[in-house]
């Protein structure tokens, strides 16, 4: 009768959350404590066993409920509940782990602690949140947990758990491209940024690399959170608006075109001109697509040189004969 009055409880406390999106521990805790009374005082603890099964193994949790037989002996943890997602995550069965000791069940826990930290949770009353557990035995593969253990009556314990291991090496995996795309990003030959872009096509800086900051003649903070045409004269040489210019730039790339054009800018430090060649392309970060990346290369000299050469005396001359064939 002890665990089917756990059984009910668990299904009867956990079926509305099933109804609509994932519960977190915190709710799923609080619920049980809100509702645990009303079942031990139950007057049919038999009634909705019928469908507990089914409910209870559509928790995404893992959940092990544990009675602690004498309260000063944390080897008397005994197991009398346990849901399908529990023997999804560890691959231990339900029939081979529910009546039997934690220790029976996974012995290497005792010296991670979690015997004590379960005595403990029942001789308090208070949750406790374990973090992120790494743990593997004979019948369990090496894996990460995220554990919360919390007080139940009758010196009874829960435990909440899932399965992080893919998780853990997504953000191992993504950690490692980040390393890599950083890298790359500050060994570029070229000057790269990447910037935000808000609904009325206004954009500014939020990363560049140090042959950006070199280019601009500034420091890191005096370029984040800057518009490009912060560091540009008030018109480009066509006439244009800086400002507006960019804007209709950025309307383009936003619109998927990305943009490769020249652009006139002003060093922060003394405000010396220098051109610039730019390719503008949509970028899309943390599943937003309101970022653009400009690779931006130094072409002063190049239009200086070109500029020289079309001013000059004898140039001049040849391209008037030229023009006038």
């Amino acid at each position: 009768m002890f665990v089917l009055v756990w059984a009910f409880l668990i299904s009867w406390c956990l079926g509305d959350f099933l109804m609509t999106e994932k519960p977190t521990y915190e709710e799923l805790e609080q619920k049980v404590k809100e509702l645990v009374q009303e079942v031990i005082n139950h007057k049919n603890a038999d009634e909705g066993l019928l469908d507990f099964q089914a409910i209870f193994n559509n928790i995404e949790s893992g959940l092990y409920i544990y009675h602690l037989e004498d309260t000063n002996d944390d080897t008397t943890l005994r197991m009398v509940s346990a849901n399908q997602a529990a023997a999804d995550f560890t691959g231990v069965s339900i029939k081979d782990v529910v009546g039997k000791t934690l220790d029976e069940n996974f012995p290497g826990l005792r010296e991670k602690g979690l015997p004590q930290i379960y005595a403990k949770v029942v001789r308090s009353g208070k949750s406790e949140i374990l973090g992120d557990l790494y743990y593997g035995d004979n019948s369990v593969v090496q894996s990460a947990f995220s554990v919360k253990a919390f007080p139940l009556p009758n010196n009874c314990v829960g435990v909440l758990f899932e399965n992080i291991t893919e998780r853990k090496q997504a953000d191992e995996a993504l950690r490692e491209s980040e390393k890599k795309y950083k890298a790359l990003f500050e060994d570029a030959g070229d000057a790269l940024f990447i910037m935000e872009v808000d609904a009325e096509m206004k954009s500014w800086f939020i990363e560049c690399n140090q042959r950006t900051l070199n280019l601009f003649g500034c420091k890191s903070n005096e370029i984040i959170g800057k518009s490009p045409a912060f560091f540009a004269p008030e018109t480009q040489p066509d006439g244009k608006s800086s400002m507006e210019k960019a804007i209709e730039l950025t309307r383009l790339v936003m619109e998927g075109h990305s943009q490769d054009f020249q652009w006139l800018n002003l060093r922060y430090d003394n405000k010396k001109p220098f051109w610039v060649e730019v390719k503008l392309t949509r970028l899309t970060l943390g599943g937003k697509a309101n970022y653009m990346q400009a690779v931006l290369r130094n072409i002063t000299e190049r239009k200086q040189a070109k500029n020289a050469f079309a001013t000059s005396p004898a140039n001049s001359l040849h391209l008037r004969k030229m023009s006038a064939k």
